[in-house]
């Protein structure tokens, strides 16, 4: 998660001030002005966890686009390594064959100067 215990306890003591501050000059009495000001620091305390959990999905979960790209990453290794494999079976292939092609035409060339 992003932040730690620490934001979420600044983050109820601003939000204790603020309540206590804006209630402080009304007619009720001052222990209940206490007590909720101490509610409204517990139920902040809890939504910053709320808040940091999401901002942490928000910035670690990757994108659609992100998580494509790597499974294309992914796939086209696969692919890469399977073109490779078939290069070499294909160029042995290729070789012998154009070692059988270049030994007729030396024959056909050694025949036609005899």
């Amino acid at each position: 998660m992003i932040g730690s215990f620490l934001s979420n306890c600044w983050a109820a003591v601003i939000a204790f001030t603020i309540y206590f501050l804006m209630t402080f000059q009304s007619v009720e009495n001052p222990t209940s002005i206490i007590i909720h000001s101490f509610i409204v620091a517990v139920i902040v305390f809890l939504l910053t966890y709320v808040v940091r959990f999401i901002i942490a999905f928000v910035m670690y979960t990757p994108s659609d686009e992100e998580s494509t790209d790597q499974e294309t990453m992914i796939q086209s290794d696969g692919e890469v390594e399977e073109q490779h494999s078939l290069k070499e079976n294909t160029s042995s292939t290729l070789s012998e064959n154009q070692a059988e092609e270049l030994a007729k035409a030396v024959k056909t060339m050694m025949s036609n100067d005899e």
